[in-house]
């Protein structure tokens, strides 16, 4: 299979991240042409389409198994087809099959590894497909499947972030801990965000999460250090602090007009975006042997990333028609970071030439 499917597939979430994006900066007020599929199924694309598909290709990469890679495929596909105008059952459907498939491959991977962060990423599967199977059931509406979708990226990058953080030894309290405000979370989440008991179990179990990764990561120690490594601790440290800042969100210490856009948007761009800025250098190549560069200049896209979060947050707090230009520093950051690091890669095989 080499790294063609690979490849292929990142290359198709990457052309589905970008009209997910272009559905959002239509939905937040920015004057673009309309189009009516990422406008309808912004969350989906991005929750399912980008989110649901790249961290079990990840991971289908990692076994070297053609069996596992069905899940994102499908993922992707299901994506595709619903943008295409597929009829919406069977996309949610085949939303609910690829998931089926994700917990499958990490039940698989805990078997072979029984391990605390197996565990929490078997979760964070989980969490994906309960999501799944909410938005099958209530024939698209979002709603209900929002909680699920923001605990998979939480509990998912939670246990990343607790394999690469084994370096340091984590005591069995540690861990204790983290599977106690996963349990907080994942309760919030059953009883739904418009429940108020369930809405502060939810706050409760971003906050704890927030201080325990800040507390444990490895990014406090390696931000001491130079080049690259301080950049990608710098990213993942920004995302812990707008981990704590959902939570707050979410307690309502921060006031907001817009609903829960700034919470959701509070954990899929300032903590999962910096994330994906941090880690991008590094799982590109292990995914697809897609390499990148690194310079310096990376610390403008990801400031500029931060930036355009606060903006969001406060326009939802005090003129939330004016949250368009958070939608379009955030596009502008993503962009500069792939085209700084596809720049220094070009220019470095120039270099290399005979």
């Amino acid at each position: 299979m080499g790294n063609l499917v690979p490849r292929s597939l990142l290359a198709a979430t990457a052309t589905l991240a970008v009209a997910g994006l272009y559905g959002g900066l239509v939905r937040i007020g920015v004057p673009l042409p309309y189009w009516t599929g990422p406008a309808e199924l912004h969350g989906l694309v991005m929750m399912q389409g980008v989110f649901g598909t790249l961290v079990p290709l990840e991971r289908a990469v990692a076994l070297r198994s053609p069996l596992w890679f069905s899940g994102p495929i499908i993922s992707m596909l299901a994506t595709a087809g619903l943008l295409a105008g597929l009829p919406p059952g069977m996309g949610f459907f085949a939303y609910v099959i690829a998931a089926l498939i994700f917990v499958g491959m990490s039940s698989y991977v805990l078997r072979l590894q029984p391990t605390a962060f197996n565990i929490a990423l078997l979760l964070g599967a989980g969490a994906l497909l309960l999501a799944s199977v909410q938005v099958l059931v209530e024939d698209g509406a979002v709603t209900s499947a929002l909680p699920w979708w923001l605990a998979y990226l939480v509990l998912t990058i939670s246990g990343e972030r607790l394999e690469l953080s084994r370096l340091m030894g984590q005591s069995p309290l540690a861990v204790a801990v983290l599977f106690a405000v996963s349990a907080a979370l994942l309760l919030g989440c059953a009883g739904g965000l418009d429940n108020s008991w369930a809405m502060m179990s939810f706050a409760a179990g971003l906050m704890a999460m927030a201080a325990w990764l800040w507390h444990h990561d490895i990014a406090r120690h390696t931000i001491r250090m130079r080049g690259q490594t301080r950049f990608m601790a710098a990213a993942i440290l920004c995302g812990h602090g707008w981990l704590g800042v959902a939570g707050l969100l979410a307690f309502g210490v921060i006031p907001t007009a817009a609903g829960p856009d700034a919470l959701i948007h509070a954990i899929t761009i300032g903590f999962a975006m910096s994330m994906i800025l941090g880690h991008a250098l590094i799982i590109l190549p292990a995914v697809a042997n897609v390499r990148i560069g690194y310079t310096l200049w990376m610390f403008a896209p990801l400031a500029l990333l931060q930036v355009a979060m606060g903006w969001r947050i406060m326009a939802d707090w005090l003129v939330p028609d004016w949250r368009w230009p958070s939608g379009l520093l955030t596009v502008v950051a993503l962009a500069g970071f792939a085209a700084l690091g596809i720049g220094v890669r070009a220019r470095a095989r120039r270099r290399s030439a005979p």
